[in-house]
């Protein structure tokens, strides 16, 4: 499982000349509205409507206290929907994408926060020796993410490969 993320900020007029440039005109007056995609363990606990932590949700409430707003408000897209550049009228999305040449032509990407690497889960006591017994496993990834391409190609899973919408899912 992948966990990498990307920051997409849409009509922020930041101008890039330093870490405090520009100026922020929010989509809601006091408000820093952000798009994500539920559920995002660790990196958004609670619900869009009641965020209680995590990873993304901190950078939320850092970028809303250095962008001047009062309030951060959530908006959950589903991960297919975000990564075709479905912000839903956000001022900027907070999830875990990768920047792809695709995702390109719909997004635009920030500099990453966070650098990881594909990585496989499995149940404890399950041995990953090699790419044989690899591709004798099931598997499951995350539809609309770079991980279904990955697999397919480099794991070529022998019972195929399953796609959930829900990253949740695919983790159990």
């Amino acid at each position: 499982m992948l966990i990498t993320a990307g920051l997409i900020a849409t009509g922020c007029g930041v101008v890039p000349s330093g870490p405090a440039a520009g100026s922020f005109t929010p989509s809601e007056p006091g408000v820093l509205v952000v798009v994500t995609s539920l559920p995002a363990p660790g990196f958004w606990e609670g619900t869009a409507t009641s965020p209680t932590g995590g990873f993304e949700h901190g950078i939320a409430l850092e970028l809303a206290e250095r962008f001047g707003v009062d309030r951060v408000r959530v908006v959950d897209v589903p991960f297919e929907r975000l990564v075709g550049g479905d912000l839903a009228g956000a001022d900027v999305a907070l999830a875990e994408l990768t920047p792809t040449a695709g995702r390109d032509a719909d997004l635009d990407f920030s500099t990453a926060y966070l650098d990881a690497h594909p990585a496989v889960l499995v149940r404890a006591g399950t041995e990953v020796a090699d790419l044989a017994a690899a591709r004798a496993l099931g598997w499951a990834v995350q539809a609309g993410s770079i991980h279904v391409e990955l697999a397919e190609r480099r794991i070529r899973p022998e019972g195929g490969l399953l796609q959930l919408t829900d990253i949740g899912a695919v983790v159990a």
